[in-house]
């Protein structure tokens, strides 16, 4: 699964940018609108070199920002594929957080460096914050593997107690002031909140299949938990007061393709959840399903 991560453009909150590792392992951008139809046929990213496309993710009509008349190779990057990324605002910044090749957790957006202490993941990476200056972020450590959270400020790592599927992909959320974090183990889809460390299992979760992509967003105090169930088909479970409800067939949403990851953000009236993801028998890119929300 290639990296994907979504966050609310702080300029204009009505786009969400999309952040997803291109094939040569760098980061890449495509910002959608949540007020705009997709494009039909987006452009690709092209290695003109080679003459063939190199990413068949949209770029949303974005040309290229430079010429390239000597037809010069992008560098080959060190983000992981498959790996995890999480995306966050953070001090002002949308801050992307991903895998290097050496397994090192890295901020690889707006500018690439390693965090302090270099905490360490073989592939799940999930990220939460209030939106203003406190992030954490959450990854999979030791064997058997835990849940750890690395603190952003002051760069400090704590291992959370639960016992996770050691494939099992992360995401996380915050609901002010408590931080969640979601993994699958043996018998469905299980949340934990970090600071008591109290959880357990997702009701009606069982049906997630094996290592699930997973995307949670908290809209309007409202969580929202997509995954997919055996035959990738999205799911979708509500908690409403703490408590989950029963969980539904996103409907008419397309079937999501083997090795997909999913992302998730809110429109800003709250009336819809954006779901991005690869759909079966596409041509390789990520779409965007509108998901309505009852009130």
């Amino acid at each position: 699964m290639a990296a994907l991560a979504a966050v609310h453009n702080p300029v204009d909150p009505k786009e969400t940018l999309l952040f997803f590792c291109a094939q040569d392992q760098q980061v890449g951008l495509s910002p959608r609108k949540e007020d705009a139809d997709e494009p039909g046929s987006p452009p690709k990213f092209h290695n003109p070199a080679a003459g063939a496309p190199v990413e068949d993710t949209p770029t949303s009509g974005i040309p290229m920002l430079v010429d390239n008349p000597k037809n010069v190779e992008t560098p080959k990057g060190v983000i992981k594929n498959p790996s995890c990324f999480g995306a966050i605002f953070y001090k002002s910044l949308v801050c992307v957080y991903g895998i290097r090749t050496d397994d090192v957790i890295c901020l690889v957006s707006p500018a690439f460096q390693p965090l302090k202490s270099n905490p360490t993941t073989k592939h799940s990476l999930a990220a939460c914050g209030d939106g203003k200056k406190i992030g954490w972020l959450y990854y999979l450590t030791q064997d058997p593997p835990v849940i750890s959270e690395y603190r952003l400020d002051p760069g400090a790592s704590t291992i959370i107690q639960a016992q996770p599927k050691p494939d099992t992909y992360l995401c996380a959320f915050y609901a002010n002031p408590k931080r969640y974090v979601i993994y699958q183990v043996a018998t469905g889809l299980a949340i934990v909140d970090v600071a008591s460390g109290q959880g357990g299992e997702i009701r009606n979760t069982g049906s997630a299949k094996p290592k699930t992509p997973m995307c949670v967003v908290n809209n309007k105090g409202i969580i929202y938990l997509y995954y997919c169930d055996k035959e990738n088909n999205l799911m979708r479970i509500v908690q409403k007061n703490g408590i989950w409800k029963n969980n539904d067939l996103v409907d008419g949403a397309p079937v999501a393709a083997n090795g997909t990851q999913m992302a998730v953000t809110a429109t800003t009236d709250g009336s819809s959840n954006m779901l991005f993801y690869i759909a079966q028998g596409g041509d390789g890119k990520y779409i965007r399903y509108m998901d309505p929300i009852d009130s």
